[in-house]
């Protein structure tokens, strides 16, 4: 079984704003939001439990991706999220 991690900000999921893009980061493992997680505009992280299928995966990002109405983006387990947030915004094309 798979475990997902979903910073929060109290029942909503947490997002950021990069280049105009709406998005929030998760991530496979728990410690990604150690020590990041008022970066990312969090005061919690929530576990959803998967069954390893790919498309319950795929399901459920497209899910939280409608909640927030933006983007989802997997959080490399190797990267702060420091240095990811500042990959992106060289990365993604502003948006107006």
């Amino acid at each position: 079984m798979g475990k997902m991690y979903v910073p929060y900000q109290k029942d909503h999921p947490a997002t950021i704003c990069v280049n105009g893009h709406k998005l929030v980061i998760v991530s496979k493992s728990s410690n990604t939001f150690t020590k990041d997680l008022e970066t990312v505009g969090g005061d919690s992280v929530r576990e959803i439990a998967l069954n390893g299928d790919t498309q319950e995966e795929a399901l459920a990002l497209a899910h939280l991706a409608t909640t927030i109405k933006g983007g989802v983006v997997m959080a490399p387990n190797s990267m702060r999220l420091t240095a990811m947030i500042k990959s992106l915004e060289k990365q993604l094309p502003w948006l107006h």
